[in-house]
């Protein structure tokens, strides 16, 4: 694991600014005497996310916290940078606060009646602004992969106390393919007869990465005792994972680092290896090595079975 890796990991380094009297909007665009805030260390490119919009005032309220950004209304987005920058706001002030976000209003209720964080959650567009007396937001990074490692570790503890997943025994062994067509598994059914033929003692199952409700997300993903899928922002559903879960997690050309840290900074077994052929964001045909994909399965059981991780670090790295 390279130093940078670790470091996000093991620690955050993560300033929230208290401002008063100021304007914030969905983005997460912030007004403060008349003039924009900006942030240092954001890339150009992603400043596009916390861009500014003309758009109506629409409220008034005493204390604001303010997370995510104009892509928060994705899943893994929501999680990373919506819910997961909260653990760094001081608890007292988020109470009697009203969390600002851009996001789909059926993630805010699966997720904000259960976790109770706030009084009150207000859904924002991206042109859509708030006034704040007292506002409390991530300036220093802003949310964009930048509130895993600790932050994010809090948050899965969090999730597994108020959604009751402390005592369940997991028992489900889970091959998952994506519904998407990028990154799409194209021999998912030799790859999963394979593994079933190969190990046939295991009650192996297929899921379909797809919209459902989220109690039938958590049955799955906090059950699981080995579960295999390619990275993405599914595996943001980690958060309802069992500490001894076995993870395996397939890369494409890119490397995916916040998907990679949701598992690591939670101390997960996690086996990963790539599909050097596969393309992250473009659609193709992806004919998996079913050759590599048992050796990782092997490795998964064995840590399944004996509860003990290889005792050489590069077994469990495939290339």
């Amino acid at each position: 694991m390279s130093q940078e890796h670790q470091n996000t990991t093991n620690r955050n380094n993560n300033s929230v600014y208290h401002l008063r009297n100021c304007y914030v909007s969905g983005t997460g665009a912030v007004l403060y005497n008349n003039k924009f805030i900006s942030s240092s260390g954001i890339q150009d490119k992603h400043l596009y996310l916390y861009q500014p919009f003309t758009g109506p005032v629409i409220g008034v309220r005493d204390v604001v916290v303010s997370v995510g950004h104009k892509f928060s209304l994705i899943f893994g987005h929501f999680i990373q940078d919506g819910l997961s920058p909260l653990m760094e706001v001081p608890s007292d002030a988020l109470k009697q606060s009203t969390v600002t976000i851009c996001a789909h209003k059926n993630l805010v209720d699966d997720f904000f009646p259960t976790l109770n964080f706030s009084k009150e959650v207000q859904i924002l567009s991206p042109c859509q602004w708030i006034f704040a007396k007292e506002l409390y937001i991530n300036l220093c990074p802003r949310p964009h992969i930048a509130h895993l490692g600790p932050c994010f570790r809090k948050l899965t503890l969090l999730i597994r106390e108020k959604f009751n997943l402390t005592g369940i025994v997991p028992s489900r062994y889970v091959i998952s393919q994506r519904k998407a067509k990028n990154r799409f598994i194209s021999n998912f059914d030799e790859l999963f007869n394979a593994v079933n033929t190969t190990y046939p003692d295991f009650p192996w199952e297929k899921d379909l990465q797809m919209p459902r409700p989220l109690n039938e997300t958590v049955k799955i993903w906090s059950n699981a005792k080995i579960f295999y899928a390619v990275t993405g922002s599914n595996y943001f559903n980690s958060i309802f994972f069992p500490q001894s879960v076995v993870a395996i997690i397939v890369f494409s050309d890119n490397y995916d680092f916040s998907t990679i840290t949701t598992l690591t900074c939670n101390n997960y077994h996690t086996i990963l290896y790539q599909e050097p052929t596969m393309k992250h964001f473009v659609k193709l045909t992806n004919n998996f090595n079913i050759t590599r994909a048992l050796l990782a399965f092997k490795i998964a059981i064995n840590v399944d079975k004996n509860h003990v991780w290889p005792k050489e670090p590069n077994t469990a790295f495939l290339r």
